[in-house]
C-alpha cells in the first residue's frame, strides 16, 4: 500500500489536492469582493448618500462567481458519487452483536468527506442565487456556513497524507466517541438541575421577577437551561444574588448552583480531557490507522480510472500488480 501510494500520490496532489486548494482561494477571494461592497455600503466615501445593505455584484464578482459555480457543481457531483452506503456491518462483527450507536457514527465518520462536500458545494450555490436575487443578508448567513464547510473539507480531502490524516482520525474519534459520551451526561445532569432551580422562583411575589427581560430564565424552563449552559462556559448569566433574595428555598438554590458549576465546569470538563488524552495517547501508539483506508481508496479510484482510460494508459493491460482491495470492501 506505502509503494504504490508513493507511485500515484503526485496524481492525487495535481487532480484533487491542487484544484480543491484553488477553488478555496477563489471562494476565499470571493469573500473579499462581498465583504468590501458590503463594507463600501456601510461607511461611504465624504458626500456620497449612504446607501441600503444591499450591493449590486461587478463584473468582476461575476467572472469569479461563475467560475466557482462550474467549481461546486464539480463539488456537488464528486461528494454524491463517493457516498458510502454499500455497507453498515462492522468488519467481523455479526449484526445482531452490533450496536446501532456504534453503526451510525460508522456510518457518519465513512462519509464525512462526501457529506461536507455536499454542504461546501450548497452553501455556495444557495450563496449566488441569493446574490442574483438581492437578498444579501441571507447570502452573508450562506456564506459565513460555506467558509466553515470549505476549510473543513480541506482536512478531509488532505487525509491520505499521514501528518493530516492521523490527527483528523483522532479529532474524529474524540468527536464522535469521548465528547458524544461526556454530551449525554451533561445533558441528563442539565436537565436535572434546570427543573430543579426553576421550581425555585415559581410562586415568587417579586415584581422584578415577573417583569423584568434580565430574569426570564426564572419564567421559562427553556432559559434557564440555556441559563445553566452558559453559565458552563463561565458567564455569570445566572446571579446568585437573585437566587438567594427570590428563590423559595435561598439556602438550597444556592446549593444547587454551586454543586452545578462544580459538576459542569470542573468533574465533566475534566473528565473528558483525561478521556481525550487517554485516547490521544492510544491512537499516537499506532494502533488505530484507518486513515491508511482514505489513501486506499484514492489509489483505487486512480486505478480504475487507468482501467477505464486504456488509450491514456497503454501499458497499463500489461502490468501484474493487482488491486489490494475492491472499493467496497475498504472499511
Amino acid at each position: 500500500l506505502t509503494n504504490k501510494w508513493k507511485s500515484c500520490r503526485h496524481i492525487f496532489f495535481f487532480f484533487v489536492l491542487l484544484p480543491y486548494i484553488i477553488y478555496l482561494a477563489l471562494f476565499c477571494y470571493l469573500l473579499h469582493l462581498r465583504t468590501s461592497a458590503f463594507r463600501s455600503n456601510f461607511f461611504p466615501l465624504s458626500g456620497a448618500p449612504i446607501g441600503d445593505v444591499s450591493s449590486i455584484p461587478d463584473a468582476q464578482t461575476r467572472i469569479v462567481s461563475i467560475i466557482l459555480v462550474f467549481f461546486s457543481v464539480c463539488l456537488l457531483v464528486y461528494g454524491l458519487s463517493s457516498r458510502r452506503l454499500d455497507s453498515l456491518l462492522l468488519r467481523g462483527a455479526k449484526p445482531k452483536e452490533r450496536k446501532l450507536l456504534q453503526c451510525l457514527s460508522q456510518l457518519l465518520q465513512k462519509n464525512m468527506l462526501s457529506l461536507l462536500c455536499i454542504l461546501t458545494a450548497t452553501t455556495v450555490l444557495t450563496s449566488f442565487g441569493l446574490q442574483e436575487v438581492g437578498n444579501y443578508k441571507v447570502e452573508l448567513s450562506f456564506l459565513s456556513l460555506a467558509a466553515l464547510f470549505s476549510f473543513l473539507t480541506l482536512l478531509y480531502v488532505a487525509i491520505p497524507y499521514h501528518p493530516v490524516g492521523k490527527l483528523v482520525m483522532i479529532m474524529e474519534d474524540i468527536m464522535f466517541q469521548d465528547v458524544l459520551i461526556c454530551l449525554i451526561v451533561y445533558l441528563i445532569f442539565m436537565f436535572g438541575f434546570t427543573a430543579a432551580i426553576y421550581l425555585m422562583f415559581q410562586n415568587s411575589s417579586s415584581w422584578q421577577l415577573r417583569y423584568s427581560t434580565d430574569f426570564d430564565y426564572t419564567r421559562n424552563p427553556l432559559a434557564t437551561a440555556w441559563a445553566l449552559v452558559w453559565n458552563s462556559l463561565g458567564d455569570a448569566y445566572m446571579y446568585f444574588h437573585v437566587l438567594a433574595l427570590h428563590s423559595q428555598d435561598r439556602n438550597l438554590a444556592v446549593t444547587l448552583e454551586v454543586i452545578w458549576v462544580i459538576l459542569s465546569r470542573i468533574l465533566i470538563m475534566n473528565l473528558l480531557i483525561a478521556m481525550m488524552n487517554s485516547r490521544y495517547k492510544r491512537d499516537c501508539e499506532g494502533k488505530n490507522r484507518r486513515w491508511v483506508f482514505h489513501r486506499a481508496r484514492m489509489m483505487l479510484m486512480y486505478e480504475r480510472w487507468r482501467v477505464a482510460s486504456p488509450r491514456l494508459f497503454p501499458g497499463h493491460k500489461d502490468r501484474k500488480d493487482k488491486f489490494l482491495y475492491r472499493l467496497e470492501e475498504i472499511p
